[in-house]
């Protein structure tokens, strides 16, 4: 399934819950967009499911990539320790060993980067998640709704 196995087990099962999430999500997403925009026609009430389970895939992604980052972390720890352990070793062999911490650097970066993205999803994640259920249009046949986002508007 995965092109690089990744390091751990349960690293992959995070991966692979990300992974369904996504293909959760997508599909969902783009259905209710065509949905809302009269490509398929779709009933309201339908399409604030489709809009709440979009929201509920989209956070648990979110939040599953929290633990993706704390493991990515460990991973780099390790592998830093590691390392570092091993430049000792050969120095007292006698062996000029050089540990390059400029890819360490780059990894700890490019993880705080993925931190400070997830970061900045995860209030509007809760707040779609949140608010999803609240602004779900009522099933009635003498209201003409128009779901726009998660938003009803009366017309």
């Amino acid at each position: 399934m995965e092109k690089q196995p990744p390091v751990n087990r349960r690293l992959r099962n995070i991966e692979r819950l990300e992974a369904l999430s996504m293909l959760a999500f997508y599909p969902l997403e783009h259905l209710y967009y065509f949905g809302s925009h009269s490509v398929y026609p779709i009933a309201p009430s339908r399409l604030a499911a489709i809009a709440r389970w979009s929201c509920r895939a989209w956070a648990l992604y979110v939040v599953v990539h929290f633990l993706h980052i704390q493991e990515d972390l460990k991973s780099l720890k390790h592998d830093a320790n590691r390392s570092f352990t091993l430049q000792k070793v050969e120095e007292k062999e006698g062996r000029l060993a050089k540990v390059d911490m400029t890819a360490f650097a780059k990894k700890r970066r490019a993880i705080s980067l993925d931190l400070a993205s997830n970061l900045a999803y995860f209030p509007q994640t809760v707040h779609w998640l949140v608010f999803c259920d609240k602004d779900a249009p009522q099933a009635n046949s003498n209201d003409h709704l128009q779901v726009t986002g998660t938003r009803v508007l009366q017309e």
